[in-house]
């Protein structure tokens, strides 16, 4: 061959794909980053000598792009590899879920084939087995497993986790769910092996299935997995859990909120992502074993997470590890010399030199060039050379411009009409029920829908600052590949920032097959509506699976703005004909792609990448997620059965016309997913809220509400007259529920009505065994104490705040116990109890006396009255009884600091209290907490004692079945992770421009449309909840409340004379409260 031959076989491309981690890099030179390599390998080392109990501080590798991050992650699987340690690749691209994402990376990274083509999860299990031997029973047994010997799994998982408790009892019976998944996943049977792939993504288990094979539970959450994954692979050896791709969403929310001003919804959800993301990386050091967390990203993204959500938890990583350019010519011209040798060997070419046709001397200027830029440079040139038909030595690349996009080589005839025809006779030989066929989607459909796109970004001129790549090689294993391709678009000139349009082709009918695949293109491409920058498309031709769980997780995909589509045989056929026409590199085949644009003029591939970027202005189509093809998503799905009365809250009824229609209601369990209403004055807001809250103690759901403004506490009186806009039903449900009611109105702060009394620091004990609520509820503690016992930000505030920190969980672990034994604990600190940091004794006593001194002048610590108990609040848990409805009034609490401290203490007892206490009896929900004009306790700006623990509360409370109902006027003045959490929103009349707008976004984003927000008539309201079959917000008439609504709030005499019978009340059946009602506490 020639020398030109050789010159076109190099390959240059400088994009290292996340999933050429998992391979043999075509070229590597050892000497880039040469010192982080060695320090990688020390750290395994001396990891290798640990017993494994814990986790050591975490690496975070930065670099701007093209630096070598991807690539030296590569260099670090080979070495953790050959000493024999796991390897966890976790691809945050398109993160929606952290620890579902942490999860899918696990899944799809044990899957990964090496060392001799072997899975490694078997690759573990075998090293396991090997580094115990004969001397442990477990090891023995797990062998005959593993070799696929059993001839009666369930009864051998069950002895040989008989034996693994032998050596470790605690951690066995806590993880034993996840080790009978591992055993399924090595199954040469499709269903069993099936089995453990649906519990490890944490998909409910089928009951026969978890009966069949012994699991405990039907599922368990994505963070619980983790950490028994890594406890299981710890008896290995070492782990290393890396993330990448942290930029894209960090970018994304950055460059929004500098520039364009994204929606309210888009703004809250990636808020919501991005404080996930810091969350659970701040976690993971406590909850692995023996596991190196990673972490690679550009400066930018940490410097942001490190700023931000990540603040609190920077000392659980090292110093930032910095990847600079090469800073030496030597190592330049050793990374094109690797690139250039492997070309010329192919090509039997014998340079001159090894960089020919690059002088030696002409890398010296490249020293302080990133490898990405080198590799640029040279591929400019080698395009020149082929354009030229001749090689040109290269003295210097100042003479060579890099070309983001290169344009292709015009051949010396461009041969049009011959591959006309060619394209014509092999879209006539194209086989598309072949293409079709169920079990070969990931062969046949899913590389001409790969093709489709590369043909896609060929065929159309991009603006010069916009770069697409498609990603072909999604992480994960062969058989269970996420994504079969992602479409990026790259807007260099807005930051970096990303559009994501993902695909997978999917034709299987086997149930689980099905959820499988689609539970993890969900992970994977993280696409959410309210996220408009991703997007997925399910390329699918056969019928979808019944049963509950298919049809629980298909409305998912469409809920979050997953398309379902449909192919033609006219589509198979011309993308079968790009496929193979493709595959023989005909030198024209990229300028015929740009005069005959194939792929861009299929409907198909226009749908899967819905872009104005794309689409031709001669065939443009709606492509936007809420216009999903109805129709064919309804012939694919079994109907759904229809919803049953019992259990149903009804909201009003559908406006059509102006005219009342059908009832819109939903399950009141979807309560427990938290709601949010948001209405302005005039709007009926109030009257709303109390029929929600009259509506779910009918179906026997108890209620907390806090009464700001004194207009709920009337919720126990009878109207004079019933009003008039009332029908039938709504007489009947009156008269149920005040023959029923049970309205017990409360007075914190006024001992002559019905007092609350406030103990500052709930019982944490219950928390014992759940390290990460633990410390979540103790950072609750501290924030509340924090202005009374160290305010500020100085090094004296800090030491206290970590001595209190760590005393609380000291105490906790040691039997519990309220402000009293905390302030006798700090008074006389244990050694052990502490942190060891200088002077601790005087600063744990000094809290101590600051304490002290707070209980004499803080009216709430020293008030008379019932100590606040939510069991007491919430009444009995019998179905049989009246759900109570608890009216907190503000009345004794006249400062708006007093307020917000009250209800820090009722978020802090709340959540202890319900993770002790999670199951609702004989009721559909553990209750509801009401909170009326949440603006001025969950600001969107403003920092607030109990904001911080009121969104903890309702990221946690969920799990627990209690539901917590916001309400507010103005959008814009609510914490945005408030938003995000709440799955049920309510939008009525609001009045301000800006408040319009907002509101405006919020319902667009979710598929509907409102015009008419700032003349709707009182008690006219749009009502969403993609779980309850009101997938887009829909216009209703509200109820008006079944207890009477007075014009003016109540006046303090007339509620303090309420508040007073209700403790007469209770006084007269104590039996439902521990502590008798108005008695010191």
């Amino acid at each position: 061959m020639t020398e030109l031959d050789a010159i076109r076989a190099a390959d240059f491309d400088w994009a290292v794909r996340l999933n050429d981690v998992w391979d043999q890099p075509p070229s590597d030179v050892a000497r880039l980053h040469a010192n982080h390599r060695a320090e990688f390998a020390r750290k395994l080392g001396a990891m290798e000598q640990t017993s494994g109990a814990g986790s050591p501080l975490g690496w975070v590798v930065v670099g701007g792009g093209g630096t070598g991050k991807t690539h030296l992650l590569g260099a670090f699987r080979r070495e953790a590899a050959r000493r024999k340690c796991a390897f966890i690749l976790v691809d945050l691209t398109d993160v929606r879920n952290f620890w579902e994402s942490v999860l899918q990376g696990y899944m799809d990274s044990l899957q990964q084939r090496f060392d001799g083509d072997v899975a490694q999860h078997k690759w573990i299990l075998d090293h396991i087995i090997e580094k115990y031997g004969p001397s442990k029973s477990f090891a023995s047994m797990l062998a005959t497993l593993i070799g696929r010997r059993s001839r009666d799994l369930r009864t051998d998982v069950d002895a040989m986790l008989t034996a693994l408790g032998k050596s470790y009892p605690r951690e066995t019976i806590k993880y034993q769910n996840v080790v009978r998944a591992l055993i399924c996943l090595n199954s040469d049977d499709f269903t069993t092996l099936n089995v453990g792939h649906v519990w490890l993504q944490g998909q409910r288990l089928e009951d026969d299935d978890k009966l069949r094979l012994g699991f405990t539970v039907h599922q368990e959450p994505a963070s619980k997995i983790v950490e028994a994954l890594s406890w299981f692979m710890s008896l290995s050896g070492p782990t290393v859990l890396a993330f990448d791709q942290l930029d894209p969403i960090v970018t994304q929310l950055h460059y929004r909120k500098q520039g364009e001003q994204p929606s309210l919804a888009e703004q809250a959800t990636a808020e919501s992502i991005i404080v996930e993301i810091g969350g659970g990386l701040g976690a993971l050091r406590d909850l692995t074993r023996n596991t190196l967390t990673l972490v690679s990203c550009v400066e930018s993204t940490w410097g942001i997470l490190g700023s931000t959500v990540l603040r609190t938890f920077l000392d659980r990583f090292e110093e930032v590890k910095t990847l600079k350019a090469p800073g030496d010519a030597d190592v330049a011209r050793a990374i094109v010399a690797d690139r250039l040798g492997a070309a010329y060997k192919a090509t039997n070419f014998a340079p001159p030199y090894p960089v020919y046709p690059f002088r030696p001397e002409a890398f010296d200027a490249l020293a302080l060039d990133s490898p990405r830029e080198i590799l640029k440079k040279c591929d400019a040139h080698r395009r020149r050379c082929l354009e030229d038909q001749r090689v040109v030595e290269l003295a210097s690349f100042a003479t060579v411009a890099p070309r983001a996009e290169a344009p292709a080589v015009a051949p010396r005839s461009t041969g049009t009409d011959r591959l006309d025809q060619e394209f014509d006779a092999l879209r006539a030989a194209a086989k598309p029920s072949w293409i079709l066929e169920e079990k070969f989607d990931d062969e046949r459909l899913a590389p001409l829908l790969r093709t489709g796109l590369k043909c896609l970004i060929h065929e159309v001129d991009l603006p010069a600052d916009v770069h697409a790549i498609v990603d072909v090689e999604a992480t994960g294993a062969a058989t269970t590949i996420p994504l079969h391709a992602r479409l990026s678009l790259i807007f260099h000139k807005e930051n970096e920032r990303e559009e994501h349009y993902c695909v997978r082709a999917l034709q299987q009918t086997n149930a689980r097959a099905y959820q499988n695949r689609l539970k993890g293109a969900l992970t994977q491409s993280g696409v959410d509506r309210n996220l408009p920058f991703r997007h997925l498309a399910v390329v699918r031709s056969t019928a979808i699976p019944g049963g509950t769980l298919t049809s629980k997780l298909t409305d998912e995909f469409t809920r979050l703005g997953g398309l379902f589509l449909h192919p033609t045989d006219d589509e198979l056929r011309t993308l079968h004909a790009l496929h193979e026409l493709k595959a023989k590199n005909d030198p024209g085949f990229e300028l015929w792609l740009k005069a005959r644009r194939p792929a861009s003029n299929l409907e198909l591939v226009q749908k899967i990448v819905a872009s104005d970027l794309f689409i031709n202005d001669a065939r443009e189509i709606e492509t936007k997620p809420e216009t999903i093809d109805e129709p064919i998503i309804e012939s694919m799905i079994e109907p759904k059965s229809g919803a049953t009365e019992a259990g149903r809250l009804p909201l009003g009824r559908r406006l059509i016309g102006g005219r009342p229609g059908e009832s819109i209601g939903m399950p009141v369990g979807l309560l427990e997913k938290h709601a949010l209403v948001l209405a302005g004055a005039g709007s009926g807001k109030t009257v709303f809220l109390k029929r929600l809250i009259e509506e779910s103690a009918l179906l026997g759901v108890p209620s907390i509400v806090i009464d700001v403004a004194n207009d709920m506490a009337a919720l126990d009186e009878r109207w004079d007259e019933p009003p008039p806009v009332w029908t039938d039903d709504d007489r009947d449900r009156a008269e149920r529920y005040h023959r029923n009611a049970d309205v017990v109105v409360w007075t914190p702060g006024k001992e002559s009505g019905n007092p609350l009394s406030f103990e500052p620091l709930p019982d944490l004990a219950p928390l014992v065994g759940d390290d990460e609520e633990l410390d979540t509820a103790a950072s609750m503690v501290v924030e509340t104490l924090s202005p009374v016992l160290a305010s500020g930000q100085s090094h004296t505030a800090n030491q206290k705040r970590a001595v209190l920190k760590a005393s609380l969980r000291y105490l906790a672990r040691h039997g519990g116990g309220r402000l009293d034994a905390l302030i006798d604990l700090l008074k006389e600190l244990p050694p052990e109890a502490g942190l060891d940091v200088a002077n601790e004794p005087k600063l744990a006593e000094q809290m101590a006396d600051a304490l002290r001194a707070e209980m004499e002048m803080n009216p709430l610590l020293r008030s008379r009255g019932t100590a606040f108990d939510p069991a007491v609040l919430f009444g009995s848990e019998r179905a049989s009884d009246p759900a109570r409805i608890s009216v907190v009034s503000f009345v004794g609490l006249p400062g708006r600091e007093a307020q917000r401290y009250f209800l820090n203490q009722l978020a802090m007892t709340l959540f202890s209290w319900v993770k002790k206490n999670p199951h609702p009896g004989d009721r559909p929900l553990r209750g509801l907490l009401v909170i009326d004009e949440a603006r001025d306790f969950v600001p969107s700006q403003q920092a607030t004692v109990c904001r911080d623990s009121l969104n903890r509360l309702v990221a946690q409370a969920r799990k627990y079945h209690l539901g917590v109902v916001f309400a507010t006027q103005n959008p814009k003045d609510i914490d945005n992770r408030i938003v995000a959490n709440c799955s049920t929103h309510v939008y009525g009349k609001v009045n301000s421009p800006a408040a319009i707008e907002t509101v405006k976004a919020l319902i667009q984003s979710k598929g509907g449309s409102a015009a008419d927000l700032s003349t709707l008539p009182s008690g006219q309201f749009y009502v969403h909840n993609a779980d309850a079959d009101i997938a887009r917000p829909t216009k209703i008439v509200a109820p008006f409340c079944l207890s009477r609504h007075p014009r003016n709030p109540l006046d303090e005499p007339t509620l303090l004379a309420k508040a007073a019978a209700s403790r007469a009340r209770l006084r007269a059946r104590p039996r439902d409260v521990k502590i008798r009602v108005g008695e010191p506490v």
